[in-house]
């Protein structure tokens, strides 16, 4: 189909019907309540006055994120429905819809209508997607694709109108989300890819985006006092960008004919080896100097979330070598790395022969490339549009059409069951954070009077934002507590947990069957130390006294020693899925 064709109205249809399915599928976002970063969204609209001041959005940061548009929208379903959370999340599901919808468009103007419809439904269903779908926090990465794709579908339609629209939708993508610049690299290639232009015309294409750009980072920088790139840790994402769009722009210029696209020949296999060594190496060095090992080490181990992008995988536990924490969750990102680099040497010839299928990578490395070191399935949801699309070429070139048909059904019906796992993951989550909301404020006392401390706590159970802060005590309860501190988390895994007031200064914390998914706090604000399984003896100084850790066979003890300050603090306790309050000596 050519890119400037007219839609059918069989192919309105499909896309319709696509968006339908993403509706169904994520219809039990409806019965979910808010979570975690939910609540701080929410008390920075109810701060703003939800509508009453749209402009200030404009004005004010979150975090070093500047991202007026979506708070806008996040207003919007203030004024609308207040703290009801099933307005909020039926925003969510019409967005991912619409998004759908445009995955069908994109791909129709390069594909065929079962290839458009295969990677709709793919991108419909991704179980990387629904962190974004189901938290109403997700939301940045929700408006910010649907503006990303409309704004591409523009581009790709090759008119004088469309284009202008395209940078419209760019703009509106950049104020929704900082990590919509991967659209630079993404027009580019097209124009380069698949339009074949000339290096000129590409850039000349590019000019106007980058006047977007310079835009925005002028209004962050002094509508909201942010730095205009957010910070010296994203110099180097900045560079990565920059190299991408000048290395396209000058295969641009090696593509100017069509003969071009025949390919180099297949690297040699010692070539290949070469390189994959020296990528290694190179990396290496970098996670052993001391200037770059910041930086590095994250950068290289977010490769590691590629196990999010496989679709079937989803329904299985998190591997453990992707714990920041261990040392195998670098090693793990540099040997992905390496092995990328050696499977795309190997594959150039072939891939390059296929003009949608080097744009799907691009894609999926323009997505991919702004978000490095920022784990988490949330940041994943524009890269599964090129996942999706490359999936279905991939499906596309199988020679039996019966074999792509059942694969196809597979992984569709393989994502629709992770769905549905995942939607009683995130309800039990936001329960969790409204029973322990609703437990703490059934305390007569008056209000902001009160010292609580969570000896644990819980974060990420099953993949699931779900930490409990003060913002949650003041909407949902709508009365915070004087202090709120936090001496343990709970990661990944749900615990038991047998808490013991053995003395008026004295805690003991049992965990029977420890799993090593503990982490402590020296300051009750960074957790930075994890209590291994079988560990030595760990002492740590907190301001509520000292705590010290230590092993009983399969169970792992916590004592808290607290000091005069901290005895007439309310102690609460995570276990099993619930919070429980401390019982009194």
């Amino acid at each position: 189909m050519r890119p400037d064709s007219l839609l059918t109205r069989r192919d309105a249809l499909f896309a319709l019907a696509v968006g339908v399915v993403a509706i169904v599928a994520y219809a039990p976002a409806l019965r979910l309540g808010f979570a975690a970063d939910d609540f701080l969204i929410l008390a920075r609209v109810q701060d703003l006055g939800g509508l009453h001041h749209p402009v200030s959005y404009f004005q004010v940061s979150f975090y070093e994120y500047y991202r007026p548009l979506v708070f806008l929208s996040q207003a919007l379903d203030w004024q609308l429905w207040g703290l009801h959370a099933a307005g909020f999340h039926h925003t969510n599901i019409v967005l991912h819809a619409v998004n759908a919808f445009l995955v069908f468009l994109l791909v129709r103007t390069l594909a065929d209508r079962p290839t458009s419809t295969v990677a709709a439904l793919i991108f419909a269903l991704h179980p990387a997607n629904q962190e974004a779908v189901f938290w109403v926090a997700g939301r940045f990465d929700l408006l910010s694709t649907t503006f990303m794709l409309a704004a591409l579908w523009c581009f790709w339609r090759d008119r004088a109108w469309g284009y202008w629209l395209g940078v419209l939708g760019f703009a509106l993508a950049l104020f929704s989300k900082e990590s919509a610049v991967a659209l630079l690299l993404i027009v580019v290639a097209h124009d380069a890819i698949i339009r074949r232009r000339d290096w000129i015309a590409t850039a000349a294409r590019l000019a106007p985006l980058l006047a977007v750009t310079a835009v925005y980072m002028l209004l962050r920088s002094h509508a909201a006092e942010l730095s205009p790139i957010g910070g010296v840790h994203r110099l180097g994402k900045a560079a990565m960008l920059v190299s991408a769009l000048a290395f396209v722009l000058w295969m641009a210029r090696r593509w100017e004919s069509a003969a071009a696209f025949r390919g180099p020949a297949r690297p040699r296999v010692a070539t290949t080896l070469m390189w994959m060594a020296v990528t290694g190496g190179l990396l290496t060095i970098a996670l052993l100097v001391p200037a770059t090992r910041p930086g590095t080490g994250p950068t290289v181990g977010f490769v590691t979330y590629a196990w999010y992008l496989l679709s079937p995988l989803g329904l299985l536990p998190t591997p453990f070598f992707l714990d920041p924490n261990r040392l195998a969750y670098v090693v793990a990102g540099v040997l992905g790395v390496v092995a990328s680099a050696g499977i795309a040497l190997q594959s150039a010839s072939w891939i390059i022969k296929r003009p949608a299928m080097m744009l799907a990578v691009v894609l999926i490395v323009a997505a991919l490339l702004p978000v490095s070191a920022m784990p988490g399935r949330t940041h994943l949801y524009l890269s599964t549009v090129g996942v999706s699309l490359l999936a279905a070429l991939l499906l596309r070139s199988l020679s039996s059409r019966m074999a792509a048909t059942a694969l196809a059904g597979v992984i569709v019906l393989a994502s629709g069951v992770n769905l549905f796992v995942a939607a009683r993951q995130w309800q039990q989550a936001s329960d969790r954070t409204r029973e322990a909301v609703a437990l703490v404020s059934a305390d007569p006392q008056p209000c902001a009077t009160r010292d609580i401390v969570f000896l644990t706590a819980p974060a990420g159970i099953d993949d699931v934002p779900c930490n409990i802060n003060n913002e949650a005590f003041l909407l949902y309860g709508g009365c915070a507590p004087r202090s709120f501190q936090t001496l343990l988390r709970v990661l990944r895994r749900d615990a038991t947990v047998v808490a013991t007031r053995t003395s008026e200064n004295v805690i003991d914390l049992r965990v029977p069957n420890y799993r090593g998914n503990i982490m402590a706090s020296r300051d009750l604000r960074n957790f930075l130390v994890q209590v291994r399984k079988d560990a030595r003896t760990v002492t740590l100084d907190t301001p509520l006294g000292q705590l010290q850790a230590w092993p009983e066979g399969a169970t792992q003890v916590f004592q808290l020693v607290l000091n005069a300050a901290a005895t007439h603090n309310a102690f609460y306790y995570y276990s099993q899925g619930r919070m429980r309050l401390v019982p009194p000596r």
